[in-house]
């Protein structure tokens, strides 16, 4: 596999643990596809929770879409009928010479440069709540099929850490119901062999602000948690973040 479609799938893994990655991840994403701008967004109707993480578009445009374009996009209207997991051609959904005679391609679209033939995959479909990824092309150059072949090998790894995501802010470490910390800590000993310094630290990773601030919360150093970290990894068969958040958070 390539090196630098590594390098994305290996940032798209930790900014499923801190937040503030994902724009680099979109921005990685559309460079290596040949895209103007790759996003994600996530909406829940119940809440009225929107997210749009779209780095390279003017944040002007973006509380417009919010407030007023989000519900005339004729691509959001197919899309949250798709499956999880699905990549979508939006050529297909909505055909380009229909998408651009509508006021949200002429008005909102176009200005910024954006062209028809992106691609989508929806990351979590709901009655109430929604995620999908998109990388759109250049409106001087469209995507290619190595870009397809590159966003379908990226799809699985999406899905993952979207999932990994929200289990971080729903879900605890253990068997689902309250534990102390001492049950946690004894448990993931029990289970992986993992000494309360290596349980601890395990714990405060799944918290999902990053190895140093973890680190800080341990009271010990970068260096230690790194050391720490890769016995865990040993211990527990995983090798990045991401997968030992995931084990932990659904093996039992």
């Amino acid at each position: 596999m390539d090196e630098a479609l590594l390098d994305l799938i290996d940032c798209i893994y930790a900014a499923s643990l801190e937040k503030p990655l994902w724009p680099d991840a979109m921005n990685r994403m559309a460079d290596l596809m040949g895209g103007a701008e790759a996003t994600l967004h996530f909406s829940d109707t119940g809440t009225g929770q929107r997210t749009v993480v779209a780095p390279r578009s003017d944040p002007d445009y973006l509380v417009s879409y919010r407030e007023h374009w989000v519900r005339l996009n004729p691509l959001m209207q197919h899309v949250g009928k798709v499956r999880a997991g699905q990549l979508i051609r939006f050529a297909t959904i909505v055909p380009p010479d229909e998408f651009e005679r509508t006021a949200f391609f002429n008005e909102w679209w176009a200005p910024q440069g954006l062209g028809t033939g992106g691609m989508g995959i929806t990351l979590m479909s709901g009655a109430q709540a929604g995620a999908g990824c998109a990388v759109h092309p250049d409106i001087r150059r469209p995507l290619n099929g190595k870009a397809e072949a590159l966003f379908a090998a990226l799809r699985p790894h999406l899905v993952r850490a979207f999932e990994i995501q929200s289990r971080l802010g729903s879900l605890q470490v253990g068997d689902g119901h309250a534990e102390s910390i001492d049950d946690q800590i004894d448990n993931l000993g029990h289970r992986f062999g993992l000494t309360r310094a290596e349980a601890i630290l395990a714990l405060e990773i799944c918290k999902g602000d990053g190895r140093e601030a973890a680190a800080q919360r341990c009271g010990i150093s970068v260096s230690t948690a790194h050391t720490h970290l890769n016995r865990i990894f040993s211990k527990t068969g995983t090798r990045r973040q991401a997968e030992l958040v995931h084990l932990l958070l659904t093996s039992h």
